[in-house]
């Protein structure tokens, strides 16, 4: 199943940005430490300086929703769900800002013509489906 999450990089196409190679390779050069306080704040260092080298491309909630819609139309509603970054991650962007604004996607999905059925297997049926199944 997949899980839509708003990070901005995966959102809209951005050439040439760098971002998302500069961060796995931050995230590799770490892989194998031991997890010392030590390492981590220079592991946080590192990843500041990818930020900021490299910022995230600027996105819209409809660039979010275009994202939703897309995997629904490759994988099916039955197979997608609504991600959290719940650290705060990812960088929020105008109209998704945090958790607070995710009543803002349910309206701009109205407002294409989604119903009841599919936004409440978006929104947690379909997590929930695969779970009792996994734990069968």
């Amino acid at each position: 199943m997949i899980q839509i999450n708003a990070l901005p990089i995966s959102l809209v196409d951005d050439p040439g940005n760098g971002r998302t190679a500069a961060i796995a390779e931050v995230l590799m050069r770490y892989q194998d430490a031991l997890p010392t306080p030590e390492m981590r704040a220079a592991e946080n260092c590192d990843y500041d300086v990818v930020c900021a080298r490299h910022p995230n491309p600027r996105v819209t909630l409809e660039d979010f929703v275009r994202h939703i819609e897309h995997a629904v139309a490759v994988a099916g509603i039955d197979h997608v769900g609504i991600g959290c970054d719940f650290d705060g991650g990812g960088g929020g962007f105008e109209g998704l800002r945090d958790v607070s604004d995710f009543p803002n996607i349910t309206q701009a999905l109205l407002a294409r013509g989604w119903s009841e059925a599919p936004l409440a297997r978006l929104w947690g049926g379909n997590t929930l489906r695969v779970l009792r199944a996994a734990r069968k």
